[in-house]
């Protein structure tokens, strides 16, 4: 069995200026989550979308680890990620290569360390 850590890496992401928040190719975007997933040294279980009206969708990761949560808005030329892993994986890996994917103008990153190492029952 896993051993895992009680602390982790929570970020969330602003992405502005993105030309493709409408364009959605599903194929594309797992494959993009699959790659920061396992650059992350993180475990993909399953993938979901959700298409809205407006051409934006949410998109959402079941990890292992956690999750990460893609929320775009067309109208706005920008997207919200959520992403949170525990354990020893490097979260922010896959926050620059969903960057990479969606080729942001501006962004702001907060990154929020949770748990404690040291943690005893």
């Amino acid at each position: 069995m896993k051993k895992h850590l009680f602390k982790g890496s929570h970020i969330l992401a602003e992405f502005y200026g993105v030309s493709n928040t409408s364009y959605f190719d599903d194929s594309a975007l797992c494959t993009c989550l699959e790659y920061g997933c396992q650059k992350a040294n993180v475990t993909l279980l399953k993938y979901d979308y959700s298409m809205f009206d407006n051409g934006g969708y949410t998109a959402f990761a079941l990890l292992e680890e956690s999750h990460i949560s893609i929320h775009t808005y067309p109208e706005y030329q920008a997207i919200f990620l959520d992403v949170f892993t525990c354990g020893n994986t490097n979260t922010r890996m896959i926050v620059d290569i969903l960057e990479e994917y969606y080729q942001p103008t501006d962004k702001k990153v907060q990154i929020i360390e949770r748990g404690k190492e040291d943690f005893n029952l």
